[in-house]
This record gives C-alpha cells, sequence and structure tokens, in this order.
C-alpha cells in the first residue's frame, strides 16, 4: 500500500512540476506579446511623426508602403504568440 502511495505522490509532484513549467511558459509568451505591443506602438508613433514630417515629399508613398509591410508583419507575428499562448492553456 505504501509503494502504491509513493507512485500516486511521485505522479501528482510530477504534474504539478508539469502545470508549473507550463504556467511559466504562458507568462514568458505572455511577456513577448506586451514586448511586442510596446514596441509595436513606439514603431508606429516613428511613423506618424516620419509621416508628419515628410508628407509633402515623394518618401510618402513609400513610408505608406512600409506601414503597410510592417503592419503585416506585426499582425502574422502578433497571431503566431497568440496561438502560441492558446496551445499552452489548453496544452
Amino acid at each position: 500500500m505504501s509503494n502504491k502511495l509513493d507512485e500516486i505522490n511521485k505522479i501528482i509532484t510530477a504534474k504539478h512540476k508539469q502545470m508549473d513549467d507550463l504556467y511559466d511558459e504562458k507568462q514568458e509568451v505572455k511577456a513577448l506579446i506586451d514586448e511586442s505591443d510596446a514596441l509595436n506602438h513606439s514603431i508606429e508613433q516613428l511613423y506618424q511623426h516620419l509621416s508628419e514630417r515628410y508628407y509633402s515629399s515623394n518618401m510618402a508613398s513609400r513610408m505608406e508602403q512600409l506601414r503597410d509591410e510592417f503592419h503585416f508583419a506585426k499582425r502574422r507575428s502578433t497571431e503566431a504568440l497568440y496561438e502560441q499562448q492558446q496551445q499552452i492553456q489548453h496544452g
């Protein structure tokens, strides 16, 4: 009986460690998402500043194109991070 209890305790301990590891991984992904959001906000402010400064020049259309490319890449990376977080939650 004691051996059976020891086995059950080992299983419970292993599951707790696994849950702790998954929680840590979830926190890391959340931190990456937060960092990404902050970086995206800074880049958005930079694009806004540059577009205001160079609006009348030929660079404006190129800057709009770069901004669109940035938003596309940002959306893809953010979706990938959210998907990874969902996999961790439902793991």
